[in-house]
């Protein structure tokens, strides 16, 4: 039987909710590992608004009731704002409905992590910031869980996201693209050195 640990949260209201596997214990594209058990989410809790697009300029969509560790995922209940409220949480939820928006992106501080041999780090702990709706995720197994009638149903994703990582992911980018070779624009009216010699004899006459 598998074991349910409810790591903070209320109640959830019934209507306009959905439940989304935060985070897995898969490899995503970036090569990072986040472990379940390292997931901290007391301080986001205090907080707990529901984002889009990673965007804090925007008011938010929706908050999370309820951030829980299920096996080896990381899940939240979210409530969506009541309809009418937020012009953008009204389509965000319809689209999540349809199945067309699917993936959602966490952001997280790390505390203790170590390179791992898929080219990426193993974070053994993290402080969840922040969970955002986005369009396309890095862990292709984070799933929304929504509810269609009686039954549970599969979908929606999030994505790793740590400035840390990304900082450190443009350094190497930086390294990458000054060890290639300097490359230079083709000249359109460039010829070739034995074109350039019949020329001359030509005009030489």
């Amino acid at each position: 039987m598998e074991k349910t640990i409810t790591i903070q949260g209320t109640k959830a209201p019934k209507g306009r909710q959905a439940t989304f596997i935060l985070s897995t214990e898969d490899i995503d594209r970036d090569g990072d590992v986040i472990l379940v058990g390292g997931w901290k989410t007391s301080e986001f809790m205090k907080n707990p608004v529901f984002q889009i697009f990673h965007d804090g300029r925007q008011f938010p969509i929706g908050k999370f009731l309820r951030v829980y560790k299920h096996s080896k995922q990381l899940r939240g209940e979210v409530q969506f704002s009541d309809q009418g409220t937020n012009p953008t949480a009204d389509l965000a939820y319809e689209l999540v409905q349809q199945d067309i928006m699917r993936a959602v992106s966490v952001g997280f501080r790390s505390n203790d992590f170590e390179p791992n041999d898929s080219g990426g780090y193993t974070y053994k702990s993290a402080d969840l910031m922040e969970v955002s709706l986005v369009n396309v995720p890095a862990n292709q197994n984070a799933l929304i869980l929504a509810k269609s009638f009686d039954a549970e149903t599969k979908s929606v994703i999030f994505k790793d996201y740590d400035p840390n990582a990304e900082e450190e992911s443009e350094e190497k980018q930086d390294e990458d693209v000054s060890a290639e070779p300097e490359q230079t624009e083709e000249d359109p009216f460039a010829m070739s050195e034995e074109t350039y010699d019949r020329i001359q004899e030509i005009l030489g006459g």
